[in-house]
């Protein structure tokens, strides 16, 4: 590997880790804070999250498991460092583009990865939920938010985030994406993934959804293939 290819995945591995670094911390804090000082009346008001749920909320705040989150979900986010720097590697096997040249084509690449992307996590995900040993000693820690939150997103154990994190972005290789398409996905799924678990009315997206997956945590593990499969459930 030259050197100068070597540099292109290591500023490549850094710009896509950081966009998501930052808007991660940037929502997810924008709706601690909204959860922190909103009145009672106001987050009926904005919340999707049933009324019982919300007082629940207002009295715990949850910030009890907040600090150990916090810690859980910048583990994760440096974990990924490495395996975000070895799929760019990949991509530069596969002649794929350096060049941050936006093309109307990588919009189209970036739906094309984030439509793999989710079937993959919904596979992952659902089989985390129906095999009992993996919910218990892997994904059971993201679910200890049964009153979701938009910093709850990412905290999981290191494992679950390898599988459900980690593993769903080699769809990228699987759509032939350039890097700016892997960029644009990686920023759009950054955002929905800490709305969806905000619990805030946000326009065009039913945040509720994902809410009744930390309910009943049998139904919508993912943004859409949970209607092709008949496990999506609205209310």
């Amino acid at each position: 590997m030259g050197l100068i290819n070597f540099w292109n995945i290591v500023s490549m591995t850094s710009i896509i880790w950081l966009a998501h670094f930052v808007l991660y911390w940037l929502c997810s804090g924008i709706y601690a804070l909204f959860d922190y000082f909103l009145s009672y009346d106001q987050l009926l008001k904005y919340k999707t999250q049933h009324q019982t749920n919300i007082i629940k909320k207002r009295k715990t705040l949850q910030w009890s498991i907040v600090p150990g989150a916090i810690v859980r979900v910048i583990r994760n986010q440096l974990l990924a460092i490495p395996f975000v720097g070895f799929l760019i590697y990949i991509h530069t096997k596969l002649e794929m583009s350096f060049y941050f040249k936006l093309e109307w084509f990588m919009f189209a690449e970036a739906v094309l990865y984030l439509t793999i992307l989710d079937l993959i996590f919904y596979c992952v995900h659902r089989m985390c939920h129906y095999n009992k040993w993996l919910y218990k000693n892997v994904h059971l820690q993201h679910h200890e938010w049964v009153i979701s939150m938009g910093l709850g997103a990412f905290d999981m154990s290191a494992i679950d985030f390898m599988l459900t994190g980690i593993l769903p972005m080699s769809a990228s290789l699987l759509a032939n994406t350039e890097i700016v398409s892997l960029l644009i996905g990686t920023i759009f799924a950054t955002f929905v993934l800490t709305a969806s678990h905000s619990g805030y009315y946000i326009h065009t997206m039913n945040t509720n959804v994902h809410d009744i997956h930390h309910i009943y945590c049998r139904y919508n593990y993912s943004s859409i293939w949970d209607r092709v499969f008949g496990t999506y459930r609205s209310s």
